[in-house]
């Protein structure tokens, strides 16, 4: 399980990474530099399927705990008069 402490932080720090990888293959872009503007891309989109994937894992593992806490407890049936 992801602490709710760190997921939040890693998420953090792959965003403002993948902003500043998009602003490098902009400026290599207006540069005609294509190697770089190709970089640049790539390490963005590896940055964003690491973020989607533990946005998943965080919104699973919340589902998991919500259903958990959502599950009725077993009822107990008590002699009934006649």
């Amino acid at each position: 399980m992801i602490s709710a402490f760190s997921s939040p932080l890693l998420n953090t720090i792959l965003l403002l990474s993948s902003g500043a990888t998009i602003t490098y293959a902009h400026h290599a872009l207006i540069a005609s530099d294509r190697k770089g503007a190709i970089v640049g891309l790539l390490l963005t989109i590896i940055l964003a399927v690491i973020f989607s994937g533990l946005q998943y894992v965080g919104y699973t593992e919340a589902a998991d705990i919500a259903l958990v806490n959502a599950t009725p407890s077993p009822v107990v049936e008590t002699s009934q008069k006649s």
